[in-house]
């Protein structure tokens, strides 16, 4: 998603547009970029894409008197906390949950309960859910809402980058950096297995020299304040192997084991199947039974062995 080839840059700087739009195979998720000052094109991040998504349809309920008595966004542990200084610049409330749709959508239910309008989703590997009718994340309607803001912004004479430095001036400057290791081989399970085990046994007072002031423990349900950390609090979240740091210049760190899986045989939901030149790609959610998305009426229940990382 975030490799734009050369021939798509160039065509762009034949026609001049304001933005190029970019989908998976799937049209499940969307990227965009974005010309500069000097007609350069920049990558917008997931995060940003979500930030300036949740900011226009906020925007624009208010600007038409059409806001709902309780908006509410959602988005996952680990997407930018500038969709939540948003929500609560426009009066929404923003919700977290694990990474993945089917917890979005989960949230979603939850909201109908509560009588809260649901009015965006999201996550920072560019996926986004704009209508409720579709709960799942969805490339389609995520460009036209895309389109739709461009063409929004250029009418008051910016750009979405122009946008995107305002929300900062408005809720302070966001950025975010992955960090990506591998543990190849059998052994590679059992070494991130160690590595999350240790943080767990040797919490980290500082982290590049900046003191870590709250830590939430995703697998364990735990949320506390270094200061205080015999007074601990429920994530009210599903175990997941993730730590998060919050530091205290605001920065927030987060590990994730990624090994949940690996290596077992775990009963799953099989989605669909499809066939490729490569093989077949099985989608599928796991089962677990605190899941309230998953649905028994029309998915095929099947044992199934996963190695995913």
């Amino acid at each position: 998603m975030t490799e734009i080839k050369n021939h798509e840059y160039a065509l762009l700087n034949e026609i001049a547009n304001d933005s190029l739009v970019t989908q998976a195979n799937l049209s499940d998720r969307l990227g965009i970029a974005v010309p500069d000052a000097n007609g350069d094109y920049v990558l917008i991040t997931g995060n940003q894409l979500g930030a300036l998504h949740l900011d226009y349809i906020l925007h624009t309920l208010k600007e038409l008197g059409k806001m709902p008595a309780r908006p509410g966004c959602i988005k996952s542990i680990v997407t930018t906390d500038l969709q939540a200084r948003i929500a609560e610049y426009y009066g929404a409330e923003c919700r977290e949950c694990l990474t993945g749709f089917k917890w979005i959508a989960s949230v979603m239910r939850a909201f109908e309960q509560e009588g809260i309008e649901f009015v965006y989703g999201t996550e920072e590997s560019y996926g986004h859910t704009i209508e409720k009718e579709v709960q799942d994340k969805d490339g389609i309607s995520a460009a036209a809402i895309t389109a739709e803001m461009t063409l929004y912004w250029r009418s008051k004479g910016k750009s979405l980058l122009d946008r995107l430095n305002e929300l900062f001036l408005l809720h302070g400057y966001h950025e975010e950096r992955g960090i990506n290791k591998y543990f190849e081989g059998s052994s590679g399970m059992d070494i991130m297995k160690a590595i999350m085990t240790h943080y767990r046994t040797h919490q980290p007072q500082t982290l590049g020299g900046i003191r870590v002031v709250k830590i939430r423990d995703i697998k364990t349900g735990e949320i506390w304040n270094t200061a205080t950390p015999e007074q601990k609090h429920s994530t009210n979240l599903p175990a997941s192997d993730v730590i998060q740091w919050y530091l205290e210049d605001g920065t927030m760190v987060v590990i994730n084991g990624g090994a949940e899986f690996m290596g077992q045989t775990i009963k799953a939901l099989v989605l669909s199947v499809k066939s490729t030149p490569a093989g077949r790609m099985i989608f599928c959610n796991t089962t677990e039974p605190s899941d309230p998305s998953v649905s028994h009426d029309f998915l095929h229940e099947r044992d199934l062995e996963t190695t995913h990382p």
